[in-house]
């Protein structure tokens, strides 16, 4: 059964990428990843709106935790665990450039938000904001 569902490409339509994929490139800067993951859109199960609200939220987290000289749960509001994690991360973006980054995905919802931005073009538009910083 399985092999013919394979010859009729019934699985065709199906990716090893998602949402989380996407990010954690994104905030590696790993085009490569990126243009594989972007190629096969049309497969994954991203909704773009929710990939806004992942980028804000883990460029906000970056900002806070690489801006705090000695980061804690009390002045960030991040468990230990996220803590680590970002201190972990591959980010490749200087503070400089988190911030306008951050100020950028912002721009990007409230035009999504008052229409001035169709969903269709939103994971494209945030591509090239993120990436051209």
């Amino acid at each position: 059964m399985f092999d013919l569902m394979v010859e009729e490409d019934l699985y065709s339509d199906l990716t090893n990428y998602d949402i989380f994929n996407l990010s954690r490139a994104i905030n590696e800067k790993n085009i490569d990843e990126i243009k594989n993951i972007y190629l096969q859109k049309d497969c994954l199960d991203i909704h773009d709106l929710a990939l806004l609200v992942l980028l804000c939220n883990n460029f906000r987290n970056n900002i806070l935790v690489k801006l705090n000289m000695s980061p804690t749960t009390n002045n960030t509001g991040l468990s230990d665990k996220q803590i680590y994690a970002i201190q972990k991360s591959k980010c490749k973006y200087s503070t400089d450039e988190l911030i306008a980054v951050f100020k950028k995905l912002n721009s990007i919802d409230e035009k999504i938000k008052s229409g001035l931005l169709p969903e269709s073009l939103l994971l494209d538009y945030i591509l090239i904001n993120v990436l051209g910083e």
